[in-house]
């Protein structure tokens, strides 16, 4: 699962940084808690998302490989970006 850090929710945050480094402002600046807002809020239905994968066949690991249904190799996992926005869209537009 994966999500952008640019677009409505960060840029004018972005914006706020005025300049400096992100190392500079450290993690109390309200652009590091949106990310972390947004992390946290895709946490628990990425699990959920991956046990249920896991658990109906969709992906499983096969000698330390993730594979699909049919046995093919995921080399980079499987995405579920999709199925976990969806998921949390009602609560980050909040």
């Amino acid at each position: 699962c994966t999500y952008s850090l640019r677009g409505p929710a960060f840029d004018e945050l972005w914006g706020a940084l005025d300049g400096s480094s992100p190392a500079e402002v450290g993690d109390g600046h309200p652009l590091f808690q949106e990310i972390r807002r947004h992390g946290a809020a895709r946490e628990l239905s990425l699990v959920v998302a991956t046990l249920q994968a896991l658990a109906s066949g969709r992906v499983r690991i096969e000698r330390g490989r993730v594979v699909d249904d049919s046995g093919r190799e995921l080399p980079g996992g499987l995405d579920l970006t999709s199925e976990v926005d969806a998921d949390v869209a009602q609560e980050l537009a909040d």
